[in-house]
């Protein structure tokens, strides 16, 4: 199947959902979309709806100082230190260099331990900005200052749809999860008509922007991926998709949600292969009914299936503890044995390869037959 790099598009309703998910699993967050699309109101509404502090920094109109500090010489110690924004979550300090906890102001006016930290047109800064913006991105610090644990980092472009944009490095794309706004869809239409009809608009500016919706919300763009596949971005796509599982609500299992999520992290190509293994995935038989019958337990159904199933049947028979070590349950061993004994030989190596520092199989019938007919 080919998949081009055009990014696709999701309503606001997709993105209000994939951007909680990325929230509470703090992965930092960036909005694509043109001018005037509802991605602010998107963070405002979500730290309103959480209950949470949001440090608004509009990146376009910022110097690097109003993020990294202002230097300045300490003639007593003879050194170089930097004074620390105020317009940024940082850390602080008492005089005796204790740690002082968050004490936020939540748009609702009350007191949190919470924040999002939203980097506003975050590609129509300078670039040395976005240099510095990068490394908060990255490291949730710069120049020796850091974030609270309990921030969030999301940001705002209008990347292809505007001119005057900068190119983010690959560093950074691959840091954080696109999320692409169709500012023109149905579903925003549709949406756009209830908030005016809660706001008392006339019928007939409701109808013209629910039948003209491109004279009013504006021409198709067309967007280039911005993300990319590696250890980084794949760990993080990981991190969203087994958080929409864990949540367990229909609004973030949506497969939508989901989509715009991984897509956003590691790409459409990589994403769809990702989300079609996780899937069959879920065929795979599960260790403890391995454990309860290992001779009538159904077998994988395709090469990479086996993969995972004799992943997760070391991981059942020999869990690492705290220190790195594998306690093996011999039971659970002896049992997985007996199931792959079932499995085709050229399958069987990945369990035995898998368990080999961690499970003692060697006596087994399973492992005998197997090695003697590939090492005998």
């Amino acid at each position: 199947m080919s998949i081009s790099n055009e990014a696709i598009a999701y309503p606001l309703n997709v993105i209000r959902s994939a951007v909680k998910v990325g929230i509470m699993k703090d992965q930092p967050m960036c909005l694509i979309g043109a001018p005037g699309c509802a991605k602010s109101s998107i963070v405002y509404d979500t730290t309103r709806e959480l209950d949470w502090a949001l440090f608004d920094f509009r990146c376009s109109d910022k110097e690097p100082p109003d993020i990294g500090g202002m230097p300045f010489i300490d003639a007593k110690k003879k050194m170089v230190e930097w004074l620390q924004s105020k317009l940024m979550p940082f850390q602080r300090r008492d005089e005796d260099g204790n740690l002082i906890p968050s004490a936020f102001i939540s748009v609702n006016g009350n007191p949190t331990e919470w924040a999002v930290l939203f980097l506003d047109e975050l590609d129509r800064s300078t670039m040395e900005v976005l240099n510095v913006a990068l490394q908060v991105i990255l490291d949730r610090s710069v120049n020796g200052h850091k974030l609270y644990a309990n921030v969030r980092i999301v940001a705002a472009c209008n990347g292809e749809s505007d001119i005057g944009t900068t190119q983010f490095s690959e560093a950074l794309a691959t840091r954080m999860t696109h999320l692409y706004v169709a500012h023109n869809s149905e579903e925003n239409a549709d949406q756009w008509v209830r908030w005016a009809r809660n706001e008392n608009l006339p019928a007939y500016t409701q109808a013209f922007a629910k039948y003209q919706r491109q004279q009013v919300f504006g021409d198709d763009i067309s967007y280039p991926e911005r993300a990319k596949c590696n250890a980084r971005s794949y760990h993080n796509a990981i991190r969203l998709l087994e958080g929409c599982l864990e949540i367990g609500r229909d609004e973030y299992t949506n497969p939508r949600v989901i989509n715009a999520l991984i897509y956003g992290t590691i790409g459409r190509a990589a994403g769809t292969a990702f989300i079609e293994f996780q899937k069959k995935h879920e065929q795979c038989p599960k260790p403890e009914d391995v454990m309860a019958d290992p001779m009538k337990a159904k077998l994988p159904k395709e090469p990479g299936l086996y993969y995972a199933t004799a992943i997760s049947l070391v991981d059942a028979a020999g869990p690492v503890n705290e220190e790195g070590v594998a306690v093996e349950d011999k039971r659970k061993t002896e049992a997985f044995c007996r199931y792959i004994g079932r499995w085709p030989q050229e399958y069987q190596g990945q369990f035995f390869a898998f368990g080999k520092n961690r499970l003692t199989y060697e006596s087994s019938d399973a492992y005998k037959t197997w090695d003697e007919k590939n090492n005998g």
